[in-house]
């Protein structure tokens, strides 16, 4: 029996679950393909009730996808999803900074390497101005 993995379903009415578990039970009969309900999460987001998705599927506080971390409200979503990638950054740019590199290679490393994961998560959710401003210090400690 074949399960299908890494399949991201976002789901706006709770009235639609019924009519996606028909869509699923037919992918199911058509391909041998399985749901596996103990390797899918399910969120509750705003107004929602948390109790059956009726596939089996349990309800998570959080999910993270592709790095980025999914809760019930955007505040705190953004505020888990900056808070490591913050300290991350941070972190990286204390190692690189023992490399003995010219001010073009920092700025070169910082734009490939450290730009790109913030430039990533902006597009998600904005930073606060905390954490843009320990992110600002650290990049400007790691050039000069």
């Amino acid at each position: 029996m074949a399960y299908a993995d890494d399949v991201t379903l976002f789901v706006t009415s709770p009235n639609d679950l019924p009519i996606i578990k028909d869509i699923i039970h037919t992918f199911e009969k058509a391909s041998g393909a399985r749901l596996n309900p103990h390797k899918s999460k399910a969120l509750a987001i705003a107004g929602w009730d948390a109790t059956d998705t009726g596939l089996g599927i349990e309800f998570q506080p959080y999910i993270k996808i592709l790095g980025v971390t999914f809760t019930s409200t955007i505040a705190q979503s953004a505020q888990l999803s900056w808070e490591p990638l913050t300290s991350l950054i941070r972190a990286q740019a204390r190692l690189a900074y023992a490399r003995k590199l010219c001010i073009a290679q920092r700025v070169q490393y910082l734009q490939t390497t450290l730009l790109a994961r913030i430039w990533y998560m902006t597009q998600i959710f904005p930073p606060s101005v905390a954490n843009t401003n320990r992110l600002t210090i650290a990049i400007f400690w790691f050039i000069w």
